[in-house]
């Protein structure tokens, strides 16, 4: 039996694998799936949703069984998800730092101006939790977060950050 991964099924486009052992190892690399022959899921790497500001037309109505429409990366319809996958997908990318929610995301921001960005220990504004000034070209970021109405990112070293756009600039990680 042969074996295929990649983010969506495609003979064509797949990289095909004899052994599963081996598909599954490279699709946990790519965050991508594993399928069989007859295009059915054997291994599943893929993020179980993931946050964009690039909504497709109608992307947000219920269906008459309250169920959704779902998307792939491209923006073309899949399928559809109930009121409970999507509040799990939901969960799935949420979390909590000191009590403020926040998304899970993968990319970096980049410094827009001369200057250093305070770096903070806690997602607040607060002055007694700046730990420094930092005046780095990029940065690998974690979360998104709004506190107190404004956009602050968790780096990837488990410190808080401006998300100001006229501070820095997210560069989504493909």
């Amino acid at each position: 039996m042969m074996y295929y991964m990649g983010k969506k099924f495609d003979k064509e486009k797949c990289k095909e694998y004899k052994k599963l052992d081996a598909a599954e190892k490279a699709a946990e690399k790519q965050e991508a799936a594993v399928f069989d022959e007859n295009g059915e899921t054997v291994a599943d790497f893929r993020p179980a949703a993931t946050m964009t500001d690039d909504i497709p037309e109608g992307a947000l109505e219920e269906n008459e069984d309250g169920s959704v429409k779902t998307y792939d990366e491209d923006g073309e319809e899949v399928g559809t998800a109930t009121t409970e996958q999507v509040k799990a997908a939901e969960k799935a990318v949420a979390e909590e730092f000191d009590g403020v929610p926040a998304v899970r995301i993968k990319g970096k921001v980049r410094r827009l101006f001369k200057g250093a960005i305070r770096v903070r220990n806690k997602p607040s504004w607060s002055p007694h939790v700046v730990r420094a000034a930092a005046a780095f070209d990029t940065k690998e970021v974690t979360h998104a977060l709004n506190v107190d109405g404004k956009p602050m990112y968790r780096t990837k070293d488990g410190y808080f950050i401006t998300g100001e756009p006229e501070l820095v600039e997210y560069i989504e990680e493909k």
